[in-house]
């Protein structure tokens, strides 16, 4: 990413192409997200201003470049959302999440370029936001445009989830499972723990338990230093809820052994009665 910023400042020695400060603001967005999934609040927002310092020149060459408006979208949108660390040293910055929300479909709608990436992140955004219906909108437009990419694939199975859909959530991360490259341990980690998450909502405990703990397994594999964080919750957030939730079927299972020995005893009662 590094050659190509520096490919584009040189060129932008020697001219002012609008389409130049749009590479050169996309690389350095493109920084700027990866820097903010793996957590380094200072070199994302510092990436994040340079974007768009270019975006804008962009902008002002060609009105017409919407593509500009995804980048510029995401960066107002996610500087207020996550950048709590920031906006406690500097307080002064205001929440423009809403003008982020605004641009980013200006994107979705218009864009030459990017229209289906910005039709995934603005689902992504909305989910953030809590807006989970209007998500649902946008993600399934991307449906029919790029089916069973990866990231379509996960924003559906987390807003199946909010739906409390447990059939198709349990469907929708078994097939992103078999997508995702061995490398994306937490990723697969992930699907694994919803997908034991809709086998204890419909009731399979044993299932349930049985996913969990491969998950649990895999977790020790995962190398943090070459994985980036989900966009929506660390992995230490899911590692928690997967905790919780092999412990909540090992409970069930036993809860239903219990019964089962009961329902035994009981029925052992009623033949002795008999006799």
């Amino acid at each position: 990413m590094k050659r190509a910023i520096d490919a584009g400042k040189c060129q932008l020695d020697s001219s002012d192409e609008p389409w130049i400060h749009f590479h050169v603001g996309s690389a350095y967005s493109y920084r700027a997200m990866a820097r903010f999934r793996r957590h380094n609040w200072i070199g994302a927002f510092l990436d994040g201003r340079r974007s768009i310092d270019h975006l804008k020149k962009a902008l002002k060459g060609d009105p017409k470049l919407y593509d500009v408006y995804f980048g510029l979208g995401g960066y107002h949108y996610w500087r207020t959302a996550r950048a709590g660390f920031i906006r406690a040293v500097a307080f002064w910055m205001p929440d423009r999440r809403e003008l982020g929300l605004r641009q980013m479909e200006l994107a979705a709608r218009h864009s030459r370029y990017i229209r289906n990436g910005a039709f995934h992140g603005i689902a992504l955004s909305l989910y953030d936001a809590g807006e989970f219906e209007r998500a649902v909108v946008f993600n399934t437009q991307v449906g029919p445009i790029e089916p069973a990419t990866n990231g379509s694939l996960y924003m559906r199975g987390r807003l199946l989830a909010r739906r409390q859909d447990w059939s198709n959530v349990e469907v929708t991360f078994k097939t992103l499972l078999e997508k995702l490259p061995p490398r994306s341990v937490g990723y697969q980690v992930e699907c694994k723990y919803w997908i034991a998450r809709a086998s204890h909502e419909l009731g399979r405990e044993q299932d349930a338990r049985e996913w969990a703990a491969e998950a649990l397994a895999q977790c020790e594999t995962r190398q943090p230093d070459l994985e980036l964080e989900s966009a929506l919750d660390t992995f230490g957030t899911i590692y928690q809820r997967l905790v919780a939730s092999a412990g909540a079927a090992v409970r069930a299972c036993r809860r239903r052994r219990t019964c089962l020995r009961s329902r035994r005893a009981c029925y052992d009662l009623e033949q002795g009665d008999d006799e």
